[in-house]
């Protein structure tokens, strides 16, 4: 069903270590924004989230919020 493809794109794009699979997939989704929190981190694998850090290190994304709990990326870089 549509609801049970779109948790398991949720998924790729958390847990996968390939920067351009997850930028792909947040580009399918017109996604401007990555959430990042204590329910993310419990769900989701630690590498994969590891790889949202690189990224701003890549230039693919900023920081525009965070706290001990919660992270915030902003999108800059597209694909497509």
């Amino acid at each position: 069903t549509i609801i049970d493809r779109r948790v398991a794109t949720v998924r790729d794009i958390y847990d996968t270590l390939d920067v351009n699979t997850a930028l792909t997939e947040l580009s399918q989704f017109h996604v401007k924004y990555i959430y990042i929190g204590d329910m993310e981190r419990v769900y989701y694998n630690a590498n994969g989230l590891a790889k949202f850090d690189a990224m701003v290190g890549m230039g693919k994304l900023k920081v525009v919020y965070q706290n001990e709990h919660v992270k915030i990326y902003e999108i800059l870089d597209r694909v497509g």
